[in-house]
Protein backbone atom coordinates (compact mmCIF):
# COMPACT_ATOMS: atom_id res chain seq x y z
CA UNK A 1 0.00 0.00 0.00
CA UNK A 2 0.99 3.35 -0.50
CA UNK A 3 -1.76 5.43 0.62
CA UNK A 4 -3.20 4.56 3.89
CA UNK A 5 -7.11 6.17 5.11
CA UNK A 6 -6.09 7.67 8.98
CA UNK A 7 -8.36 9.34 11.30
CA UNK A 8 -7.59 13.07 12.64
CA UNK A 9 -6.93 12.62 16.66
CA UNK A 10 -6.70 15.25 19.35
CA UNK A 11 -3.42 14.74 21.28
CA UNK A 12 -2.78 15.72 24.57
CA UNK A 13 -0.75 19.17 25.04
CA UNK A 14 -2.54 20.75 22.41
CA UNK A 15 -1.19 18.47 19.55
CA UNK A 16 -2.97 17.36 16.62
CA UNK A 17 -2.20 14.00 15.94
CA UNK A 18 -2.37 12.36 11.90
CA UNK A 19 -1.01 8.92 11.13
CA UNK A 20 0.93 8.59 7.74
CA UNK A 21 0.01 7.51 4.14
CA UNK A 22 1.25 5.20 3.17
CA UNK A 23 26.23 3.54 -5.90
CA UNK A 24 27.23 5.37 -8.61
CA UNK A 25 29.22 8.25 -8.12
CA UNK A 26 30.93 8.36 -4.88
CA UNK A 27 33.71 10.19 -3.33
CA UNK A 28 31.91 13.38 -3.31
CA UNK A 29 32.69 16.71 -0.68
CA UNK A 30 29.91 17.67 1.08
CA UNK A 31 30.31 21.01 1.49
CA UNK A 32 27.44 23.26 2.94
CA UNK A 33 24.73 25.45 1.67
CA UNK A 34 23.69 28.21 4.11
CA UNK A 35 21.17 29.84 2.43
CA UNK A 36 20.01 33.51 2.90
CA UNK A 37 16.51 32.51 3.61
CA UNK A 38 15.59 36.22 3.00
CA UNK A 39 12.71 37.39 4.64
CA UNK A 40 10.83 34.33 3.99
CA UNK A 41 12.42 32.10 6.46
CA UNK A 42 15.21 30.40 8.25
CA UNK A 43 16.47 26.98 8.99
CA UNK A 44 17.79 26.33 12.09
CA UNK A 45 18.75 22.06 12.57
CA UNK A 46 19.71 22.57 16.19
CA UNK A 47 16.28 23.92 17.08
CA UNK A 48 13.74 20.22 18.04
CA UNK A 49 10.00 20.49 19.25
CA UNK A 50 9.38 18.03 21.45
CA UNK A 51 6.22 15.78 21.31
CA UNK A 52 5.47 15.27 24.60
CA UNK A 53 6.21 18.87 26.38
CA UNK A 54 2.89 20.19 25.79
CA UNK A 55 3.65 23.58 24.76
CA UNK A 56 1.14 23.90 21.76
CA UNK A 57 2.90 23.02 18.60
CA UNK A 58 0.57 21.83 16.17
CA UNK A 59 2.08 18.62 14.88
CA UNK A 60 1.25 16.21 12.07
CA UNK A 61 2.69 12.82 13.65
CA UNK A 62 3.78 10.80 10.61
CA UNK A 63 4.00 7.70 13.33
CA UNK A 64 -0.04 7.05 14.72
CA UNK A 65 -2.95 5.07 12.60
CA UNK A 66 -6.60 5.12 12.72
CA UNK A 67 -9.47 4.87 10.50
CA UNK A 68 -11.40 7.60 8.76
CA UNK A 69 -10.40 10.72 7.09
CA UNK A 70 -7.00 11.51 5.53
CA UNK A 71 -5.01 14.05 6.30
CA UNK A 72 -1.70 12.41 4.07
CA UNK A 73 -1.86 11.09 0.55
CA UNK A 74 1.52 10.07 -0.19
CA UNK A 75 2.80 7.78 -3.68
CA UNK A 76 -0.28 7.73 -6.12
CA UNK A 77 -2.81 9.46 -8.28
CA UNK A 78 -4.43 11.33 -5.32
CA UNK A 79 -4.46 14.63 -7.34
CA UNK A 80 -8.54 15.62 -6.71
CA UNK A 81 -8.33 13.88 -3.20
CA UNK A 82 -7.96 16.86 -0.10
CA UNK A 83 -5.24 16.27 2.10
CA UNK A 84 -3.39 17.98 4.58
CA UNK A 85 0.15 16.92 3.63
CA UNK A 86 0.66 15.49 0.10
CA UNK A 87 3.89 13.45 -0.95
CA UNK A 88 4.94 12.95 -4.47
CA UNK A 89 7.42 10.44 -4.95
CA UNK A 90 7.82 6.62 -3.87
CA UNK A 91 7.69 5.96 -0.30
CA UNK A 92 8.33 2.65 1.76
CA UNK A 93 5.43 2.46 4.19
CA UNK A 94 6.62 -0.54 6.21
CA UNK A 95 7.93 1.53 9.55
CA UNK A 96 4.59 2.86 11.18
CA UNK A 97 6.43 5.54 12.58
CA UNK A 98 6.46 7.16 8.82
CA UNK A 99 6.92 6.77 5.24
CA UNK A 100 10.41 6.47 4.09
CA UNK A 101 11.58 7.96 0.12
CA UNK A 102 14.82 7.89 -1.37
CA UNK A 103 14.07 8.83 -5.06
CA UNK A 104 12.92 12.21 -5.94
CA UNK A 105 10.00 12.84 -3.68
CA UNK A 106 8.49 16.79 -2.84
CA UNK A 107 6.10 16.87 0.14
CA UNK A 108 3.66 19.95 -0.01
CA UNK A 109 1.07 21.22 2.62
CA UNK A 110 -0.65 24.06 3.43
CA UNK A 111 -0.65 25.97 7.17
CA UNK A 112 -2.00 29.19 9.29
CA UNK A 113 0.68 30.72 10.88
CA UNK A 114 4.14 32.43 11.65
CA UNK A 115 6.48 29.45 11.29
CA UNK A 116 6.76 25.53 10.21
CA UNK A 117 9.21 22.70 10.75
CA UNK A 118 9.78 19.88 9.25
CA UNK A 119 10.78 16.73 11.31
CA UNK A 120 12.75 13.86 9.64
CA UNK A 121 15.41 11.19 10.12
CA UNK A 122 18.48 9.82 7.79
CA UNK A 123 20.67 7.34 7.81
CA UNK A 124 22.68 9.43 4.67
CA UNK A 125 23.03 12.94 4.28
CA UNK A 126 20.60 14.85 2.01
CA UNK A 127 19.88 18.46 0.80
CA UNK A 128 16.28 20.05 0.57
CA UNK A 129 14.83 22.90 -0.86
CA UNK A 130 12.35 24.98 1.06
CA UNK A 131 9.47 27.29 -1.18
CA UNK A 132 7.08 29.37 1.33
CA UNK A 133 3.77 31.07 -0.60
CA UNK A 134 6.13 30.36 -3.29
CA UNK A 135 9.38 32.13 -3.12
CA UNK A 136 12.63 30.15 -1.95
CA UNK A 137 13.36 30.03 1.46
CA UNK A 138 16.48 28.66 3.00
CA UNK A 139 17.89 24.85 1.52
CA UNK A 140 18.74 22.88 4.62
CA UNK A 141 20.72 19.34 5.31
CA UNK A 142 19.39 16.57 7.06
CA UNK A 143 21.55 13.53 8.52
CA UNK A 144 21.08 11.25 11.47
CA UNK A 145 18.35 10.65 13.64
CA UNK A 146 15.19 12.26 13.72
CA UNK A 147 15.39 16.16 14.21
CA UNK A 148 12.86 19.28 13.94
CA UNK A 149 14.06 21.22 10.62
CA UNK A 150 13.06 25.01 11.68
CA UNK A 151 12.13 26.04 7.77
CA UNK A 152 10.21 29.10 8.23
CA UNK A 153 9.70 32.02 11.31
CA UNK A 154 8.55 35.42 11.47
CA UNK A 155 5.99 35.03 8.81
CA UNK A 156 2.85 36.62 8.32
CA UNK A 157 0.00 35.65 10.56
CA UNK A 158 -2.03 33.80 7.46
CA UNK A 159 -2.47 31.12 5.57
CA UNK A 160 0.35 30.23 3.73
CA UNK A 161 1.76 27.24 0.77
CA UNK A 162 4.60 25.28 1.57
CA UNK A 163 6.79 23.05 -0.68
CA UNK A 164 10.08 20.22 0.44
CA UNK A 165 11.52 19.32 -2.13
CA UNK A 166 14.73 16.64 -2.11
CA UNK A 167 17.48 17.74 -4.05
CA UNK A 168 19.96 15.02 -3.81
CA UNK A 169 19.49 11.84 -5.68
CA UNK A 170 18.73 8.26 -4.24
CA UNK A 171 22.20 6.83 -3.40
CA UNK A 172 22.47 9.85 -0.61
CA UNK A 173 20.57 7.66 1.98
CA UNK A 174 16.90 7.39 2.89
CA UNK A 175 14.91 9.77 4.28
CA UNK A 176 11.80 9.40 6.67
CA UNK A 177 9.23 11.84 7.20
CA UNK A 178 7.91 12.26 10.50
CA UNK A 179 5.61 15.06 11.07
CA UNK A 180 5.40 18.94 10.45
CA UNK A 181 4.90 21.01 13.00
CA UNK A 182 3.28 25.31 13.70
CA UNK A 183 4.41 27.12 16.33
CA UNK A 184 0.53 28.06 16.85
CA UNK A 185 -0.98 24.52 17.70
CA UNK A 186 -3.29 24.85 14.58
CA UNK A 187 -4.65 22.08 12.05
CA UNK A 188 -2.57 21.94 9.01
CA UNK A 189 -5.23 22.55 5.82
CA UNK A 190 -6.35 20.43 3.28
CA UNK A 191 -6.24 20.74 -0.03
CA UNK A 192 -5.82 19.32 -3.75
CA UNK A 193 -2.98 19.02 -5.98
CA UNK A 194 -3.17 21.91 -8.39
CA UNK A 195 -1.58 19.55 -11.29
CA UNK A 196 -3.36 18.82 -14.76
CA UNK A 197 -1.06 15.85 -15.86
CA UNK A 198 1.53 13.22 -14.08
CA UNK A 199 5.44 12.62 -15.55
CA UNK A 200 7.78 9.83 -14.64
CA UNK A 201 11.30 10.29 -15.71
CA UNK A 202 13.74 7.53 -15.47
CA UNK A 203 17.30 8.47 -16.41
CA UNK A 204 20.86 9.34 -15.09
CA UNK A 205 23.31 11.78 -13.51
CA UNK A 206 21.38 14.24 -16.44
CA UNK A 207 18.25 13.82 -14.48
CA UNK A 208 19.37 14.11 -10.91
CA UNK A 209 20.52 17.62 -11.44
CA UNK A 210 24.61 16.30 -10.81
CA UNK A 211 26.66 19.08 -10.23
CA UNK A 212 24.22 20.99 -11.74
CA UNK A 213 24.88 24.20 -9.27
CA UNK A 214 28.46 24.04 -9.60
CA UNK A 215 30.50 26.43 -12.15
CA UNK A 216 32.04 23.58 -14.25
CA UNK A 217 33.35 21.85 -15.93
CA UNK A 218 36.45 21.11 -13.89
CA UNK A 219 34.68 21.83 -10.72
CA UNK A 220 34.40 19.21 -7.77
CA UNK A 221 30.72 17.48 -7.94
CA UNK A 222 29.16 17.82 -4.02
CA UNK A 223 25.68 17.30 -1.61
CA UNK A 224 25.76 20.74 -2.30
CA UNK A 225 25.76 21.40 -6.30
CA UNK A 226 23.77 18.53 -7.52
CA UNK A 227 19.61 19.82 -7.70
CA UNK A 228 17.25 17.61 -9.32
CA UNK A 229 15.02 20.90 -8.62
CA UNK A 230 17.38 22.74 -11.33
CA UNK A 231 17.25 19.85 -13.46
CA UNK A 232 14.78 19.18 -16.55
CA UNK A 233 12.76 17.04 -15.09
CA UNK A 234 11.34 19.27 -12.79
CA UNK A 235 11.50 22.15 -15.42
CA UNK A 236 9.78 20.35 -18.10
CA UNK A 237 6.86 19.19 -14.97
CA UNK A 238 6.56 22.54 -14.39
CA UNK A 239 6.14 23.91 -17.59
CA UNK A 240 3.54 21.18 -18.45
CA UNK A 241 1.85 21.60 -15.33
CA UNK A 242 2.53 18.35 -14.58
CA UNK A 243 3.47 16.62 -11.26
CA UNK A 244 7.14 14.46 -11.19
CA UNK A 245 8.69 11.15 -10.28
CA UNK A 246 12.37 11.30 -11.10
CA UNK A 247 13.50 7.54 -11.02
CA UNK A 248 17.44 8.43 -11.49
CA UNK A 249 21.04 7.04 -10.44
CA UNK A 250 24.25 8.39 -10.98
CA UNK A 251 26.28 6.45 -13.06
CA UNK A 252 23.23 3.48 -13.70
CA UNK A 253 22.76 1.60 -17.37
CA UNK A 254 20.61 -0.64 -18.84
CA UNK A 255 22.66 -3.15 -18.13
CA UNK A 256 26.26 -1.72 -17.53
CA UNK A 257 26.84 1.56 -15.06
CA UNK A 258 29.77 3.91 -15.53
CA UNK A 259 32.13 1.90 -13.23
CA UNK A 260 31.72 -1.52 -15.76
CA UNK A 261 29.45 -2.82 -13.16
CA UNK A 262 26.80 -5.29 -14.23
CA UNK A 263 24.64 -5.33 -11.61
CA UNK A 264 21.80 -3.45 -9.63
CA UNK A 265 21.21 -1.34 -12.69
CA UNK A 266 18.07 0.45 -13.92
CA UNK A 267 15.74 -2.47 -14.82
CA UNK A 268 16.43 -3.63 -11.31
CA UNK A 269 16.41 -1.13 -9.26
CA UNK A 270 12.86 0.39 -11.49
CA UNK A 271 11.07 -2.26 -8.97
CA UNK A 272 11.95 -0.75 -5.92
CA UNK A 273 10.17 2.14 -3.64
CA UNK A 274 13.98 2.69 -1.74
CA UNK A 275 16.81 2.43 -4.28
CA UNK A 276 19.21 0.11 -2.20
CA UNK A 277 16.54 -2.21 -0.41
CA UNK A 278 15.55 -4.99 -2.54
CA UNK A 279 12.70 -5.90 -0.21
CA UNK A 280 11.17 -2.49 -0.50
CA UNK A 281 8.74 -3.52 -3.63
CA UNK A 282 7.13 -0.33 -5.30
CA UNK A 283 3.27 -0.66 -6.06
CA UNK A 284 3.41 1.96 -9.14
CA UNK A 285 0.11 3.87 -7.48
CA UNK A 286 1.53 6.72 -8.91
CA UNK A 287 0.45 6.02 -13.18
CA UNK A 288 1.52 8.68 -15.39
CA UNK A 289 0.61 10.00 -18.61
CA UNK A 290 4.08 9.71 -19.74
CA UNK A 291 7.10 8.30 -19.16
CA UNK A 292 10.60 9.83 -20.65
CA UNK A 293 13.70 7.46 -20.40
CA UNK A 294 17.58 8.69 -21.00
CA UNK A 295 19.58 5.43 -20.36
CA UNK A 296 22.78 4.19 -22.44
CA UNK A 297 25.11 6.80 -21.69
CA UNK A 298 26.92 4.78 -19.44
CA UNK A 299 26.52 1.86 -21.15
CA UNK A 300 28.34 3.16 -23.99
CA UNK A 301 31.02 4.65 -22.19
CA UNK A 302 33.67 3.28 -23.21
CA UNK A 303 32.41 0.55 -25.80
CA UNK A 304 29.80 -1.06 -27.38
CA UNK A 305 27.99 -3.20 -25.66
CA UNK A 306 26.79 -4.97 -28.26
CA UNK A 307 22.97 -6.59 -29.40
CA UNK A 308 22.90 -7.00 -25.57
CA UNK A 309 21.75 -3.94 -24.93
CA UNK A 310 19.26 -3.73 -27.16
CA UNK A 311 17.56 -6.57 -25.79
CA UNK A 312 17.80 -5.47 -22.16
CA UNK A 313 16.39 -1.72 -23.60
CA UNK A 314 13.54 -3.63 -25.34
CA UNK A 315 12.96 -6.15 -21.74
CA UNK A 316 13.10 -2.84 -19.89
CA UNK A 317 10.64 -1.09 -22.38
CA UNK A 318 8.28 -4.09 -21.99
CA UNK A 319 8.60 -3.72 -18.29
CA UNK A 320 7.26 -0.01 -18.14
CA UNK A 321 4.67 -1.19 -20.45
CA UNK A 322 3.66 -3.73 -18.27
CA UNK A 323 3.25 -1.06 -14.90
CA UNK A 324 2.04 1.74 -17.60
CA UNK A 325 -0.69 0.26 -20.07
CA UNK A 326 -1.97 3.58 -21.27
CA UNK A 327 1.33 5.92 -20.55
CA UNK A 328 3.15 7.33 -23.24
CA UNK A 329 6.77 6.04 -23.10
CA UNK A 330 9.41 7.71 -25.01
CA UNK A 331 13.06 7.03 -25.65
CA UNK A 332 15.66 9.59 -25.47
CA UNK A 333 19.60 10.32 -26.26
CA UNK A 334 21.93 12.14 -23.52
CA UNK A 335 22.96 15.78 -24.34
CA UNK A 336 26.35 13.78 -22.83
CA UNK A 337 26.81 11.23 -25.33
CA UNK A 338 28.94 12.51 -28.73
CA UNK A 339 30.62 10.92 -31.71
CA UNK A 340 34.34 12.39 -30.74
CA UNK A 341 36.00 9.26 -31.13
CA UNK A 342 35.59 8.35 -34.75
CA UNK A 343 36.34 4.80 -34.11
CA UNK A 344 33.36 4.38 -32.07
CA UNK A 345 31.02 6.94 -32.68
CA UNK A 346 28.95 6.26 -29.61
CA UNK A 347 26.07 8.76 -29.92
CA UNK A 348 24.98 6.89 -33.96
CA UNK A 349 25.73 3.89 -31.94
CA UNK A 350 23.19 4.78 -29.08
CA UNK A 351 20.97 6.15 -31.82
CA UNK A 352 20.71 3.18 -34.18
CA UNK A 353 19.87 1.06 -31.03
CA UNK A 354 16.73 3.18 -29.88
CA UNK A 355 15.66 3.60 -33.05
CA UNK A 356 15.49 -0.62 -33.29
CA UNK A 357 13.93 -0.70 -30.03
CA UNK A 358 11.41 1.85 -30.96
CA UNK A 359 11.16 -0.57 -33.63
CA UNK A 360 10.50 -3.51 -32.05
CA UNK A 361 7.84 -1.78 -29.84
CA UNK A 362 5.96 -0.86 -32.48
CA UNK A 363 6.20 -4.65 -34.43
CA UNK A 364 4.78 -5.99 -31.54
CA UNK A 365 1.70 -3.65 -31.41
CA UNK A 366 2.99 -1.18 -28.95
CA UNK A 367 2.27 2.46 -31.24
CA UNK A 368 2.37 4.64 -28.41
CA UNK A 369 5.82 5.37 -28.43
CA UNK A 370 8.39 7.88 -29.13
CA UNK A 371 12.05 8.86 -29.63
CA UNK A 372 13.42 12.16 -28.79
CA UNK A 373 16.85 13.70 -29.50
CA UNK A 374 18.32 15.68 -26.63
CA UNK A 375 21.22 18.23 -28.89
CA UNK A 376 24.61 17.65 -27.87
CA UNK A 377 25.66 19.57 -25.62
CA UNK A 378 28.99 22.00 -26.79
CA UNK A 379 29.47 24.02 -23.70
CA UNK A 380 28.05 27.49 -25.26
CA UNK A 381 25.52 27.61 -22.38
CA UNK A 382 28.05 26.65 -19.56
CA UNK A 383 28.90 23.16 -17.69
CA UNK A 384 28.06 22.28 -14.24
CA UNK A 385 30.43 19.93 -12.81
CA UNK A 386 32.35 16.94 -14.50
CA UNK A 387 30.86 18.39 -17.73
CA UNK A 388 27.85 17.95 -16.94
CA UNK A 389 24.76 20.28 -18.12
CA UNK A 390 24.87 23.42 -16.04
CA UNK A 391 21.42 24.95 -14.90
CA UNK A 392 21.02 26.93 -18.59
CA UNK A 393 21.74 23.72 -20.33
CA UNK A 394 19.14 21.86 -18.26
CA UNK A 395 16.40 24.53 -19.15
CA UNK A 396 17.29 24.23 -22.89
CA UNK A 397 17.09 20.82 -22.74
CA UNK A 398 13.50 21.24 -21.10
CA UNK A 399 12.22 23.71 -23.48
CA UNK A 400 12.66 21.01 -26.40
CA UNK A 401 11.52 18.34 -24.59
CA UNK A 402 8.37 20.24 -23.46
CA UNK A 403 7.81 21.10 -27.73
CA UNK A 404 8.08 17.57 -28.31
CA UNK A 405 5.49 16.33 -25.26
CA UNK A 406 3.26 18.77 -26.31
CA UNK A 407 3.10 17.63 -29.57
CA UNK A 408 3.06 14.11 -29.00
CA UNK A 409 0.81 14.31 -26.43
CA UNK A 410 -1.37 17.05 -27.60
CA UNK A 411 -1.12 18.49 -24.72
Amino acid sequence: MTLRTLALLVGLGGYVLACSSSNGDNGRAGNAVTGDGGPQGTVDASSEHDGGDGDGQGVIDAGSEDGGTSPIQAGGNEDEAPAQIHIIGRTDERDPDGPRFSWGTQIRTRFSGTGVAITLADNGANWFDVSIDGTAAAAFETGGPAQSYVLAQNLADQEHDLIVTRRTEAFEGDVQFLGITTPEGRDLIATTLPFEHRLEFVGDSVATGFGVLGVGPTCVPSLDNESEPNAYPAFTAAALNASHITIAYSGIGIIMDYNNGTTEQMPERYLRALVNDPSSVWDFSYVPDAVIIDLGTNDLTFSDPGPAFETAYVSFMELVRSKYPAAHIMVTVSPMIGDDDPSFPARTVLKNYLSDVIATRQAAGDANVSMFEFEEQTGDLGYGCSWHPSVAEQQAMSDKLVAALRAQLGW
